[in-house]
């Protein structure tokens, strides 16, 4: 590899490197201040709360590392071109499509990352996650129900017990009542209950001994009772682990053959098939913008040479707002079934390349093209506007 080749290169790492930790932080301080009440509140352990993070981390870097190849791309070149070195370099016989070497090299090697991110890491990630919020609820579930106190950790249940020994698993003298259904409260009565868990299922079972179910039908004018020997009543989870109520795993949650076995089990055209096939292509466009990101950010740096690194920045994060409004807007479209899930996915990607194709080539040939000068600047005439109002209101 020549010097040039590493120069560049080197200040390529660095910023993409650097908007990876930045990002990173961004758009993870929500969640990371979420999982802190868990330490708060909740008694969980730094270790566990760590590894929370970990999980999620895949899930986010998805989306971060075509965002720092861009930024990347255009700080690099609008810093090259900025400080006259473009010049030096095309002066001395060196064309931008040879200078485009290490962004190839760079991108390659995002997008290779980003296939094992998409393809194993983040189903892994993403399983893990709710495998341990399942134990953390789980180990809380247990310990909530204390003897002779009302306990309403569970959404529409209210449970009361005379014993809960430390040393068994098994409850004396319980007592529930249930508004899960408005239109027929129940209220059930139980000599003994243990909690039975399922982490496969994702499910916690109260186990009921010798009782009976007393509920109040829906117009109030009967009243029904029921004696059983063993009742299992199922403690709904679901909320808490993920904000959603069915047990399957999520497309997001899937591998490439999960998602395959997934589809051909569902009928073609229907809501599910869709939004899996949608799933399906999003995992090979998404890696694949990191190659395409790199290549529009370098014309775009070098046309943005007067307004230095904050210009960059803005410049790359109206691009990444441009492809993940397309992105989502093909998603929902897919999803629906109006357009097919293929064009869905990869439009976005196609427009960025013609795009990119030229970018590139407008630039290496040194030819103006207005239209792109004049939006570059017209979004940083707002960005510097909006940054100016915001440091006023400071």
């Amino acid at each position: 590899m020549k010097i040039i080749d590493r120069y560049i290169l080197k200040e390529l790492f660095y910023l993409f490197f650097l908007s990876i930790f930045i990002f990173t932080i961004v758009l993870m301080l929500n969640k990371v201040l979420q999982l802190t009440e868990l330490v708060v509140n909740k008694g969980v352990s730094l270790a566990t709360v760590a590894k929370l993070i970990l999980f999620l981390l895949p899930t986010f870097l998805i989306i971060i590392i075509p965002i720092s190849i861009l930024v990347a791309s255009i700080m690099t070149f609008s810093r090259l071109s900025t400080d006259s070195e473009l010049v030096v370099l095309k002066s001395s016989g060196i064309s931008l499509y040879r200078l485009l070497r290490p962004v190839i090299i760079l991108s390659v090697a995002a997008y290779l990352f980003a296939n094992f991110l998409t393809f194993k890491a983040q189903p892994w990630g993403t399983q893990s996650f709710k495998n341990l919020m399942f134990q953390i609820v789980q180990s809380k579930a247990a310990i909530n129900i204390k003897e002779r106190i009302f306990n309403d950790y569970f959404d529409g249940l209210v449970i009361y017990v005379e014993e809960a020994p430390m040393s068994s698993k098994t409850m004396k003298g319980v007592f529930i009542a249930d508004s899960r259904k408005a239109d027929a409260p129940q209220t059930i009565i139980a000599k003994e209950g243990t909690l039975l868990t399922d982490s496969k299922s994702l499910k916690v079972v109260l186990r009921l001994k010798d009782g009976a179910i007393h509920t109040l039908e829906k117009k109030r004018d009967s009243y029904r009772l029921i004696h059983f020997a063993t009742y299992d009543l199922a403690l709904d989870i679901q909320k808490r682990l993920s904000g959603r109520k069915d047990k399957e795993k999520s497309p997001k949650e899937m591998t490439i053959s999960d998602l395959r076995n997934k589809i051909q089990a569902l009928k073609e055209g229907t809501k599910k098939y869709n939004i899996a096939m949608v799933e399906y292509y999003k995992k090979f466009s998404l890696p694949f913008a990191c190659l395409i990101l790199g290549f529009v950010g370098s014309p775009l740096g070098i046309v943005n040479r007067r307004s230095g690194r904050s210009g960059g920045v803005s410049i790359s994060m109206v691009v990444v707002f441009f492809y993940y409004i397309l992105l989502t807007m093909g998603e929902g479209l897919g999803d629906e079934g109006k357009i097919h899930p293929f064009i869905a996915m990869w439009f976005p990607n196609l427009l960025l390349s013609l795009t990119g194709v030229y970018l590139v080539v407008k630039t290496a040939k040194e030819s103006p093209f207005k239209i792109s000068g004049f939006i570059v600047g017209r979004i940083l005439f707002f960005s510097n506007r909006a940054k100016d109002y915001i440091l006023k209101k400071l």
